[in-house]
């Protein structure tokens, strides 16, 4: 009977302190199930127009590409300064160019979907009728200007978790520059400034004539021109095209009394030249020809040819000095046909001719002397 007895109170004082354990953890403060806002990183890309580019457009188009990704997200804008995105962490290729695809009619863009791949390439002509010297050529269409940036950033974990907010508790976010390439500010945003860069270049044609005075119109064609450029690196395409020399747009550059020299100049909007051409020594003779077809003011058609493979360049570009594609942005490209690369021989000569009954020379005008650089447009 004792031994029930005691059996019945070790099991109630047992009993008993299971309770005053429980009444002592329920007495505890517990703090409410906390939700982790938000699950992605929230960036700013900002665009710098001007210290490149030195335009600032009306729209811009922005794709970003997550890594190994074939669905970019596309947006044509009129805010041109900036974009927010939010991110999941990963790493993501971003391109970003001055208006969008369809409204630049000199070229097209292709592999639109693929980072590596996606690239401009210039259109064909279509209001120029091809003569007897050049039949059958299909030229290139001088491109429009364009501004691109391409860049790739990785959005890690502790940066979405730096913005990260806990209810109810207030942000923790600091104000301070990041250990990545971000900026971040009082809101706690990423900021990741991007500079537009030019990719249009200009090709520069200076030809020494003779007998300037007997020409009533000039008209060229340059082969061996890039076809286009890829939006992610800003290499030039490799595939070679023609490009028009127009009638309209060759102008009397000037003149030296004392040497009896006259040069005409053109001036045309580029690509620049193919990838892995960009140096002299890369490029065979006959890898870029001008031809040149003249109208003298009788009405007789004189054809000049010239492999000038070796002769163009690019301005200030010495051989040995290593290439990159910002280069692009910086130099022109001249050719010169004068004594010096072809020989006095072989400059365009216009002999004298009776004009008769048709127009005078469209270059033959009265005008005052020009400084080095400058050109005077004279109308056929």
């Amino acid at each position: 009977m004792r031994s029930n007895m005691k059996y019945k109170l070790g099991v109630r004082t047992f009993c008993s302190f299971l309770l005053a354990v429980l009444a002592l953890a329920s007495g505890c403060d517990r703090r409410p199930l906390e939700v982790m806002e938000p699950m992605k990183a929230t960036v700013r890309l900002e665009f710098d127009w001007e210290t490149r580019y030195g335009f600032t457009p009306e729209s811009m188009t922005v794709m970003i590409w997550r890594e190994n990704s074939h669905n970019p997200i596309v947006n044509t804008t009129r805010e041109v300064h900036s974009m927010q995105v939010e991110l999941d962490p990963a790493t993501y290729h971003v391109v970003a160019f001055s208006y969008s695809f369809d409204e630049y009619g000199s070229m097209e863009f292709r592999d639109t979907d693929d980072y590596n791949t996606i690239s401009a390439h210039g259109k064909d002509v279509t209001l120029y009728e091809n003569g007897d010297w050049d039949k059958g050529v299909r030229y290139m269409t001088d491109p429009e200007a364009i501004g691109v940036v391409s860049d790739s950033f990785t959005i890690t974990d502790e940066m979405m978790l730096d913005q990260v907010t806990f209810h109810p508790y207030e942000t923790w976010i600091k104000q301070r520059l990041s250990d990545t390439r971000f900026f971040i500010d009082s809101n706690g945003v990423y900021i990741l400034p991007l500079i537009i860069k030019p990719v249009i270049t200009n090709l520069n044609v200076y030809v020494e004539v003779k007998g300037i005075k007997n020409l009533s119109s000039l008209t060229g064609s340059i082969t061996g021109m890039a076809d286009g450029f890829y939006l992610y690196s800003f290499d030039r395409t490799d595939l070679p095209r023609a490009m028009l020399l127009p009638t309209d747009k060759w102008t009397k550059y000037k003149e030296e009394v004392e040497h009896k020299a006259v040069y005409l100049y053109h001036q045309t909007s580029v690509f620049g030249l193919p990838h892995g051409k960009e140096h002299v020594s890369s490029r065979d003779e006959d890898f870029n020809v001008l031809t040149l077809y003249a109208t003298l003011i009788d009405g007789t058609e004189m054809i000049y040819t010239y492999n000038v493979g070796k002769i163009i360049r690019y301005r200030n570009l010495e051989e040995g000095m290593e290439f990159n594609n910002d280069m692009h942005l910086e130099l022109e490209l001249d050719l010169y046909v004068d004594i010096n690369t072809v020989g006095e021989d072989n400059i365009p000569i216009f002999p004298d001719v009776d004009p008769s009954g048709q127009t005078d020379s469209a270059f033959d005008a009265d005008v005052e002397p020009w400084q080095e650089g400058e050109s005077t447009i004279l109308k056929f």
